[in-house]
């Protein structure tokens, strides 16, 4: 096999491998949304049938149950707002990829000032994406943490 071929057989796989992993990436992070949304929708039914148990019988202090459904509503939003910034985030790749693609193709003269403005604003969104994400998980678990300690506390 000569040289060229080799090159090109090793691109190949490499842009194979770039691919696969992207792709596994992305639905890792789909799975964590998905699960950070069924995690506290249950932890908030769970809350609510606490509350109204507890209601039932009088005197029992509910506030560590309130914080915690507060920390569980917090995770499902911010979750939301995660979403929103990776659409914008992906929005901003694609129109870099096509003014890249115009480029190269001599279809469309770009100045170098649209490049990094749309660079710019797609760091930005992932950067928001990445805060949003953490915090996300933040909630969730905080919101896991203070309903176990209520439950095992006053059960």
């Amino acid at each position: 096999m000569s040289d060229e071929k080799k090159l090109d057989y090793l691109v190949q796989r490499w842009i194979t491998n770039k691919e696969r992993s992207l792709s596994h990436k992305w639905y890792a992070i789909a799975r964590i949304d998905l699960l950070i949304i069924s995690i506290s929708g249950g932890g908030l039914y769970i809350l609510f049938e606490l509350i109204k148990y507890y209601k039932s019988i009088n005197g029992q202090d509910i506030t560590g149950l309130k914080i915690s459904g507060v920390f569980f509503m917090a995770a499902i939003l911010v979750n939301f707002l995660s979403q929103f910034f990776g659409y914008e985030a992906n929005d901003c790749e694609a129109k870099f990829s096509n003014l890249k693609f115009l480029q190269a193709i001599k279809e469309k003269e770009v100045i170098q000032s649209e490049f990094d403005r749309i660079d710019r604003k797609g760091k930005t969104y992932n950067f928001l994406v990445n805060i949003t994400n953490w915090l996300s998980v933040g909630s969730m678990v905080l919101g896991l943490i203070l309903l176990s300690v209520h439950t095992y506390v006053n059960l």
